[in-house]
This record gives C-alpha cells, sequence and structure tokens, in this order.
C-alpha cells in the first residue's frame, strides 16, 4: 500500500502545510544577509547579499564579532594604556587627568546603556552593533588628531641654567588637546555599548544553551588579546620617535623621548570602518534560530514579579514598560549581587590597565616601551586563558547557577589573595636633594612650589659619584655635550671625586640593581588577573539565566551600567590620585603644576595595596552573598499541567508558532512517520 493511502491527508491539511511554506520561505528570506533599510514606522525593506550568506550562522558572527572585539580591546584597553605615560610626558597632563581620559570611556559607555539595551535589545541588534563599531572607528580618528594639530614636539637642546624658568611657555597651553582625547573616548564609549550587550545576547539567542559559554568564552578570549596586543605593538611604536623622518640625539631611555604613539590609533580607525560593513549586513535572526530556544531550561530567579512577565512577549517592547522592567531587575538579588561584585573586579582590571605600565616602570626602574609590553603579556596570558578555561568549565560540567556562584567566590577568594603581592616594593633611586642630601650637605633641600617639591627642568643625569641628579643643572656642569656633562661642581663635592677632570656626568638616571624581585611580582599578578578572568564566564552565565528570557538584554546593559558607574569609572580615577599622593618631585611649566617626574615607591605600593585588596574584598562577599540568597527553580513535579503551579518561564512560546514545529492540531504521528522537526524545524511534509 503506498504511503499516501496509508497516511490520508484532508484538504485542511494540506492548506495548512502550504501556509507553512509560505511561512518558511518568508523566514527564510528575513533570515538572509542584506542591506536593512528604515522606511518609518515599522516600514522597513531588505536587499539580499547572497555573496554574505557564506557567514550567515553562529560560527561566521562569532568570527567578525571576536575580531570587531579584538580592535576594540587592541584600542581602548591596549594602546590607550600603553600610551599613558608618553600622553602625560607629550602634553604635560598630570595622572588624575589621563585617569579621566581613561574613565571618559566608561562614562560614554554609562550615558547610553539603558537606550541602547532597551530599545536595541528589541530591535535588529546586528544594526547597532555595525553603526557602534564605525563610530568607534571614529573615535579613534579624533584620538590620534592632536599629533597633527597640535605643535610639533621639539626636545630642548639647552637650557640656560641661571634662568630656567625663562623658558617658553608655550608648552603649558598644549594642555588643552586633552579634550581632543575625552571626546574620543566618550565616541569609543557609546559605540563599545552594543559590543558587549547586544553581541552576547545575539550569541545566546542564536545557539544552544549548551554551546553559550564557550561561544561567549571564545568571544571574551579573542577580546581579551586585544588589549596584550595593544600593549606589545604600543610597546614597539614607542621606540620610535613621534615625528617620522627626523633625526634625534637621544635614545627611547631618555626621559624627553616621546614614541609614535598615535599610528596605531589611525590602524585601529581604518579597521573598525572595515569591519562594521560584514556586521551591518547580518540578519536580525540568524536561520534555524528558533529550534535552539525549544530546549532552553530556565533557571531564573524566583521572582513574583518575573514569573508574571516572562512569558509576555509584548512586555518591554514599550518604553512605557521600562520603568517596570527595571524594578523587577533591581528586585533580583541574583543579578544586583553578580554586578556589585562584577564592578569591583572590572575597577581592579582598569586601574591596573591604566596605570599598571606607569607603576612598573617606576618600581623597577623599566622604559615606557617595555612597561608596555610586559602588561601586554599578562593581559594576553592570564585574561584569555581565564576566560577560555572558565568557559569550558561550565560548559563541560554543566554547572548550575549555584555552582557557577561557588566557583566565582573561590576564584575571588584567590584572587584577593594574590594582589597582596603590591606589599612588596624596591628602593627609591638615589636622587640628590630628593631622596639623599646633595654632596657635602646634611640635608634634603628641594625647590618646593605650591605643588609640593617640582622642578622646571627634568633631564637626569647619573654623576661619576654614582647619585642621579634632577638635570645637569642642578649636577653643576658648564660644559654640555649631547651625552657627555663635564666640570660638574655638584659632582665634585663628593669625597670620592677629588679633581675636576672626574667630575663628570652621563644623560639618564644612574642604573640600581637594588630589586632583583621583578619576574615573582609579574608572576603572581598574571595569576590575580587570571582568577578574575576565570570567574568572569560563570557569572556572566549566570547573569543571563537568572532573569526572565526577553530582558536579558536589558539586564546585561543594566550589569553594564553597574560596572561602569561602581567600578571602571572611578577606579582610574581613585589609583591616578593615589599615585599623585605618592609623587615625590613634580614637572613645573610656567608656574603650572605638571606630570609627576618621580614618585615614591613605598608610598605607592601601599597605596596600591590598601585600595586594591579593599575592592578585591567586597568582590568576595558580594558573590558569596549572591551565592548564598540565590532562589533557584523546584525541581519539576509529576502532576498535570493542569494542575501544575507556574514556576519557570518557556523561552520558545513563540518560536513554535513562528516555525511551524507542530503544523497542525492533528495528530503529528498522522503527518510524519518520524519526528524530523526536532531535527530541521523547516521540514514540511510532502503533500
Amino acid at each position: 500500500m503506498s504511503e499516501e493511502n496509508e497516511h490520508p491527508t484532508s484538504n485542511s491539511d494540506v492548506a495548512t502545510a502550504g501556509q507553512v511554506v509560505e511561512d518558511v520561505a518568508e523566514i527564510r528570506d528575513y533570515e538572509q544577509c542584506g542591506c536593512q533599510i528604515e522606511c518609518g514606522n515599522n516600514k522597513s525593506r531588505r536587499i539580499p547579499c547572497p555573496m554574505f550568506n557564506y557567514c550567515n550562522n553562529s560560527k561566521g558572527v562569532l568570527v567578525f564579532l571576536s575580531v570587531v572585539a579584538l580592535f576594540q580591546g587592541f584600542v581602548m584597553n591596549g594602546l590607550i594604556n600603553g600610551v599613558i605615560t608618553t600622553l602625560e610626558r607629550r602634553f604635560s597632563l598630570q595622572s588624575s587627568e589621563t585617569g579621566l581620559i581613561a574613565s571618559s570611556y566608561d562614562i560614554g559607555t554609562c550615558f547610553s546603556l539603558l537606550f541602547v539595551t532597551y530599545v536595541g535589545g528589541r530591535g535588529h541588534k546586528p544594526l547597532w552593533l555595525g553603526w557602534g563599531t564605525m563610530l568607534m572607528g571614529v573615535g579613534s580618528i579624533i584620538f590620534a588628531l592632536p599629533h597633527f594639530i597640535a605643535p610639533s614636539y621639539i626636545i630642548p637642546d639647552s637650557v640656560n641654567c641661571v634662568n630656567i624658568s625663562s623658558a617658553s611657555c608655550g608648552e603649558a597651553s598644549i594642555r588643552v588637546y586633552r579634550g581632543f582625547f575625552i571626546t574620543s573616548q566618550l565616541l569609543h564609549g557609546i559605540g563599545t555599548t552594543p559590543l558587549y550587550t547586544l553581541a552576547l545576547t545575539y550569541l545566546d539567542e542564536n545557539v544552544k544553551q549548551v554551546y553559550s559559554s564557550v561561544y561567549h568564552g571564545v568571544f571574551y578570549a579573542v577580546s581579551l588579546i586585544g588589549p596584550g596586543l595593544g600593549y606589545l605593538l604600543g610597546g614597539q611604536l614607542l621606540n620610535i620617535y613621534t615625528n617620522p623622518g627626523e633625526t634625534v640625539d637621544i635614545t627611547p631611555d631618555s626621559v624627553l623621548w616621546v614614541g609614535n604613539w598615535w599610528v596605531g590609533f589611525l590602524i585601529g580607525g581604518f579597521c573598525f570602518f572595515l569591519l562594521s560593513i560584514p556586521i551591518l549586513m547580518f540578519p536580525k535572526q540568524l536561520p534555524d534560530t528558533d529550534k535552539h530556544r525549544k530546549s532552553r531550561a530556565n533557571e531564573m530567579h524566583q521572582n513574583s514579579d518575573a514569573l508574571r512577565v516572562c512569558d509576555d512577549e509584548e512586555f518591554g517592547k514599550s518604553v512605557r514598560d521600562a520603568p517596570r522592567c527595571l524594578w523587577i531587575l533591581l528586585k533580583n538579588p541574583t543579578i544586583v549581587l553578580i554586578s556589585l561584585a562584577g564592578a569591583m573586579d572590572n575597577g581592579i582590571i582598569a586601574g591596573v590597565a591604566t596605570f599598571g605600565p606607569k607603576y612598573f616602570e617606576s618600581m623597577f626602574s623599566l622604559t615606557a616601551a617595555y612597561a608596555a609590553f610586559l602588561i601586554g603579556l599578562i593581559a594576553i596570558v592570564s585574561s584569555a586563558l581565564g576566560q577560555i578555561i572558565g568557559g569550558v568549565v561550565v560548559s563541560k560540567l554543566n554547572f548550575t547557577v549555584r555552582k557557577m556562584l561557588g566557583m566565582c567566590t573561590i576564584c575571588s577568594v584567590l584572587g584577593l589573595a594574590c594582589l597582596f603581592i603590591f606589599i612588596m616594593n624596591c628602593e627609591n633611586t638615589k636622587i640628590a636633594g630628593v631622596t639623599i642630601p646633595y654632596n657635602g650637605q646634611s640635608n634634603i633641600i628641594c625647590n618646593t612650589t605650591a605643588c609640593g617639591c617640582s622642578t622646571e627642568f627634568y633631564d637626569p643625569v647619573c654623576g661619576a659619584d654614582n647619585m642621579t641628579y634632577l638635570s645637569y643643572c642642578d649636577a653643576g656642569c658648564d660644559q654640555v655635550s649631547a651625552m657627555n656633562f663635564d666640570n660638574c661642581s655638584g659632582v665634585l663635592d663628593s669625597s670620592s671625586i677629588s679633581e675636576v677632570s672626574m667630575a663628570s656626568a652621563i644623560k639618564g638616571k644612574c642604573v640600581q640593581d637594588t630589586c632583583q624581585n621583578m619576574g615573582l611580582f609579574a608572576v603572581i599578578i598574571a595569576l590575580a588577573v587570571f582568577f578574575i578572568f576565570l570567574s568572569a564566564q560563570p557569572a556572566l552565565q549566570a547573569s543571563l539565566r537568572a532573569v526572565p528570557y526577553f530582558q536579558r538584554s536589558f539586564a546585561i546593559g543594566i550589569q553594564w551600567l553597574i560596572l561602569r558607574l561602581l567600578g571602571s569609572v572611578p577606579m582610574p580615577n581613585i589609583l591616578g590620585a593615589v599615585l599623585d599622593l605618592s609623587c615625590t618631585v613634580w614637572g613645573m611649566q610656567c608656574g603650572v603644576c605638571g606630570s609627576c617626574k618621580i614618585y615614591n615607591n613605598q608610598d605607592m605600593s601601599k597605596y596600591m595595596t590598601i585600595v586594591l585588596t579593599v575592592v578585591k574584598a567586597f568582590s568576595v562577599f558580594f558573590f558569596a552573598l549572591a551565592w548564598k540568597t540565590y532562589k533557584s527553580p523546584p525541581p519539576k513535579a509529576d502532576e498535570s499541567e493542569s494542575t501544575a503551579v507556574k514556576t519557570t518561564c518557556s523561552p520558545t512560546k513563540s518560536a513554535d508558532a513562528i516555525q511551524g514545529i507542530a503544523m497542525t492540531e492533528v495528530d503529528h504521528k498522522k503527518t510524519l512517520p518520524e519526528d524530523r522537526s526536532h531535527d530541521n524545524p523547516n521540514f514540511v511534509p510532502d503533500s
């Protein structure tokens, strides 16, 4: 007997199947790559671009978004932090001012977070991601502009030691260019907002839940390679003089050296513009997305308000629902506590990333290029390994939310222990008149101004007595050549120098081999960073699962807002102020306090230890409290659906209706010989 006779199909069934075919065709057109043209309210047209369809899948999306995240980290978290010391030197900025520049990125993010996540969460996510990428390109170009419009940097050949203050005051006005950096960072922050909110939910809703942590782990791991590459490339560029083609008689070891800080931003800006094109082409929903939502589990924190709206697809589409959306999330202690813990960790990472190179440079007497290289190496290895391992652990062990929170708490405790390494410090460099008295004098004599101990000309030299002087003027040298100085009266006063011919000096600080612990310090700091990022994926997955399905984008947006407002916005400013408190000698130009020239290593170590360990202790407390207060859904009962009490949400209420998995209300067995719709939701039986 034929299959047709064995399974007769009514006309109504054929009509229903035909309708499904039309729906599937419409969905397939909608899921193609192409240009989206908006024509007013609820009117849009999509022009397909078949050439991009080869990457129209979750792996293709992951590749492009990861590359964008890589360049975002390369520019915003690598290059900028790697050239902070050079910007201070080039534009006479204080640490508190460079801290504001670093924080402007997060301020821009905070301004745009709620709007982007609330409106964009229900909209066409790739469009938001594409335009955000283009905005980051604009910001990168603006960051490099001061090199082209500011007066060219000129190395002072010689200074009148009798009247140093008579030198030109033109350099004092160059600080106004910090406005370009702040504007650039604001645009960077706004453009980055969709990348770390909408991109996460876009990936999550287009893959199976079991693979979500792996996709997010890869995304974050690649993004964290970016800062490392930024530090590494930035460090190499700083070995090249800022004005290409110009020959100078100083080396990168000189405190007057200004490296090529701006080229990397032009490279990043061009790449952002290039990457925005394919991102804009992706569809609102990838092909066969709904089948991944079919079997999604839900571990939402049990809250009565959330349970009432979790299956309401219309909830959240109107701006009038925003206050209630926010109230539901704020009543969820799990997402709030995870966000507070993440804010503490984010603040630590932002602060160390901004001033880590400066700390290494001052504490261990390194060049700016080598300090940036070292921080970049730590960032690449520790952060990438932490993200990947964290994602794999959550995926392979199939952790519940409670187990994820427990893992976060343990990682935070281990990270806290590692941060106590900042107690270790090195001796201060012996500088005449600053850390030790001049030869032949019993007290430290320093030029005290409103800034504190200060100097208007800082170009340290190493005397024949193995003592560092702030400049050849302070060493009393009256014969000057390119790198060597003779007849230094200050050096002659030393008991070890008895003849004028021996009273010489050379450019640069005296080399001191009194600190041999840099290797141990770097390893422990790398472990601290590793444990912070090891907890990142469990925290993210717990955040996504603990909220109603259709509120995930908004929840991640709120979380990011908390992370910025309480973490990465204040911490660079706090650490910048801490470093300024540790300053021993300030630079001055025309009576205006400039950048710090010399830091007290003991004070810097003490303040950094206090700030970082206290902040990390709060992270431990918040994660532990989140683990304690989380309410998981009760086990599924055996009662019938008609009598069971609703305690969970279904993220796939609309998925079956859209794809027509249950194509008709007739007996499914009579329509299909086997349940192939589970493997292929677009399967339609022959009529």
